[in-house]
């Protein structure tokens, strides 16, 4: 009789890690996550948006938008920022840590001034696209920031 309760426990065990193994090996392979390849860059979508890897820092970015989502053909490197609300103050540092990647610092200022020796960015996050122009020495950025911010991120790593 003992001999029978320690070989169901023998079972029990193994069925246990045949559902452990089973489910890891299903979550890996099927879990369905949508994945879409864009300029030779693997795209996965997660909480928050699409995830892919950056080889130029040997890491996992997360974007809100895909690349095939924005219209950015802007070059610009050397610029200070200026928020017109507070909405689009929270976009100043997402700007100020992807522009550390191109070397140059970028400076947060608290008044316009589009006469500077510098051109100042200047944001305003108040419809959903994105609408870049110039105004002197502004470059007035108007709309959904997050559109800009991945832009900017997508060009600086050369994925578009």
């Amino acid at each position: 009789m003992v001999k029978k309760k320690n070989n169901s426990k023998v079972y029990f065990g193994i069925f246990i890690a045949f559902l452990m193994i089973s489910s890891t090996i299903g979550f890996m392979y099927g879990s369905g996550a949508e994945t879409k390849k864009v300029n030779g860059y693997k795209f996965t979508k997660v909480d928050g948006g699409w995830q892919t890897y950056i080889k130029e820092i040997e890491s996992y970015w997360l974007f809100t938008y895909l690349p095939d989502e924005i219209n950015f053909n802007t070059d610009f490197y050397e610029f200070n920022v200026y928020s017109e609300n507070e909405l689009s103050k929270q976009y100043e540092d997402k700007i100020k840590f992807i522009m550390l990647y191109t070397g140059n610092v970028v400076n947060s200022l608290e008044e316009k001034d589009c006469n500077g020796d510098k051109a100042l960015l200047v944001l305003d996050h108040t419809y959903d696209d994105v609408s870049i122009s110039t105004d002197e020495n502004c470059i007035l950025v108007n709309g959904n920031l997050n559109k800009f911010v991945d832009g900017i991120t997508y060009k600086i790593f050369g994925v578009i």
